[in-house]
């Protein structure tokens, strides 16, 4: 056996965490006058149940006439303690309590002399010291024997108190009594223990009172279906509205050229040669000579007729025809610009002021000695440089355009990039240019508004049992054709989702009210709208859902 004393501050829960954490199966507890668990008998009921819940057996040792009468109304075995060592306005302090407990024909102990006027005890006032002989060795004795014939108190002389007694406490005596609770300012006293009071009530309540929390999954299926859409730039009645969205947009690179060459090349070009002297036409053989006016010379490339000019009101209207040139000589010097020819052959005639060239571009290709050279790796780079910069340019810009809300399918997007260099490869260039043409294009729709479409259709499949659950849905597209010039769309779309069965929370409420834990699983298994189920009781003691449905809660979890 082990002995527990109690402290007279120490709370309920505190002597029972005592006991049921022992580890001897015998305890007996020794409690002091005014201890707080003397609060009301059903504190020793909790006492004596948890105690028999964890297999111990509790006794209690006190010399508190309360203690021992709560204690015995309990069912606990009570072992008297000597009242010696306690004061005597502390043994009044309880007597007149004990009244409480008794039949209506209530009985009270004289502690004083019959003769001796009778004064109104307050709990909170305290009462001068009365001297008194030590009780004798028979009274303890005696008071043994009373408890072992369990009986709640010891056998005194008691005198019922009539109304008529009680209208004899002087008037002196009350008003003692006012002026002390006057100047002790009892009013906050009062408000602080009442306070108090209804703080330890509510949290009696809320611990001890049964409580069942029921957390519930909700059983869930898969939900498959399939639907096709049209989407349109100009929507019909049954269409989902589209937009489309369109960007172009231009790159250039520019590489220098990279190789050389040692060449001899005559540079070459064009001549328009205009006959203004008759009507008859005039052959040039190959190789006729043209000087430019400062003296390059070149060759015709071809023969060529120069056909007859026009005469008109005796006006001689000159005629002319295209005729490639080379120079007499390689060299860049004959890279000349737009320049007049004459045909040296005519000289010393009439033809040689009739007959005449005249240049409208430059001539190029001459060159002599070392000169650079366009390589492939140079017209890559040249178009790398203008493609890398133009496409990620025309993403972002599209990107902006996309509205807010609306939906870009890559399956819906069309991109055409094309690039062109002004050089080839081994070309006589000092750089070669590139230039990168971007197209984008695409059709984009509302996804809200095929949600809404879809939420129109499911809601017409699922049965009154099930709902959609949150966050579930999972949509594909895809685009089974397109059409951007005419801003027409065919959508495919496939939704899967999780579909739960609704659960009717007060029924279940209704049947797990005062059911035990197995019971409870069986309801919940025997139920086709739910997957799983847990319980649990508060406080820790109690083994059953509460007959109170109010103080059962129900939780619907996610699975």
């Amino acid at each position: 056996m082990i002995t527990i004393s109690i402290s007279q501050d120490e709370e309920l829960l505190s002597v029972i965490d005592k006991i049921v954490t022992s580890t001897q199966p015998e305890i007996r507890l020794v409690v002091p006058n005014g201890a707080r668990i003397l609060e009301s008998v059903e504190n020793f009921s909790l006492i004596k149940r948890e105690a028999e819940a964890a297999g111990k057996t509790v006794s209690v040792a006190t010399g508190d006439p309360r203690a021992r009468s709560f204690a015995q109304a309990a069912g606990l075995a009570v072992f008297a303690v000597s009242l010696q060592s306690y004061e005597e306005n502390e043994l009044n302090y309880f007597r007149p309590r004990m009244s409480d407990i008794l039949p209506p024909s209530a009985f009270i102990k004289h502690s004083q002399p019959p003769d001796q006027e009778v004064a109104p005890t307050m709990h909170f006032i305290k009462e001068p010291k009365v001297q008194r002989a030590p009780a004798k060795l028979e009274e303890i004795k005696e008071e043994h024997e009373i408890l072992d014939r369990k009986e709640f108190f010891p056998k005194t002389e008691v005198t019922q108190i009539k109304n008529d007694e009680e209208e004899k406490i002087p008037v002196a005596a009350k008003i003692s009594f006012r002026a002390v609770v006057h100047k002790l300012e009892s009013w906050p006293i009062l408000l602080v223990i009442g306070g108090a009071l209804a703080a330890v009530v509510v949290a009696y309540a809320l611990f001890f009172s049964p409580r069942a929390e029921l957390s519930i999954v909700p059983r869930s299926d898969d939900f498959s279906s399939n639907f096709t859409f049209n989407v349109a730039v100009n929507p019909g009645a049954e269409d989902i509205a589209g937009q489309s969205v369109e960007i172009e947009k231009e790159g250039v690179g520019e590489v220098s050229a990279s190789g050389s060459a040692v060449v001899e090349d005559k540079a070459t070009g064009t001549v328009k040669i205009f006959n203004a002297y008759s009507s008859a036409p005039q052959t040039l053989v190959d190789t006729t000579r043209l000087v430019s006016q400062d003296g390059k010379l070149f060759r015709t490339s071809a023969t060529v007729v120069i056909p007859g000019a026009t005469i008109e009101d005796g006006e001689i209207i000159p005629s002319s025809i295209d005729v490639p040139v080379i120079a007499g000589e390689p060299g860049s010097e004959y890279n000349i610009g737009p320049a007049t020819f004459s045909i040296p052959g005519f000289q010393g005639t009439p033809k040689y002021t009739k007959f005449y060239g005249r240049s409208s571009v430059a001539m190029s290709g001459g060159a002599k000695g070392t000169v650079k050279v366009i390589t492939a790796e140079d017209v890559k780079k040249a178009e790398e440089a203008a493609t890398k910069d133009v496409l990620a340019q025309a993403e972002k810009e599209f990107a902006e355009k996309i509205p807010d809300g609306f939906l870009l399918l890559d399956d819906a997007k069309f991109m055409n990039q094309e690039t062109l260099s002004n050089q080839e490869t081994d070309d006589k260039a000092d750089s070669v240019k590139a230039v990168s043409k971007v197209k984008i294009r695409a059709l984009l729709f509302r996804e809200e508004d095929i949600h809404v479409k879809i939420n129109a259709m499911l809601s017409e499949q699922f049965s009154a049992q099930v709902e959609p659950v949150a966050d579930s849905v999972k949509i594909d597209y895809t685009v089974p054709s397109l059409d951007l010039d005419k801003g027409t769309m065919k959508l495919a779309v496939n939704v899967n989702e999780k579909v739960a069965w609704k659960v009717d929370v007060e029924d279940i409420k209704q049947q797990i009210a005062g059911k035990s834990e197995e019971e409870i699983k069986k309801i919940i298994g025997s139920r086709s709208d739910i997957a799983s189920g847990v319980v649990t009781f508060r406080p820790g003691w109690a083994d059953t859902a509460p007959e109170d449905i109010s103080r059962i809660t129900i939780k619907l979890l996610s699975n």
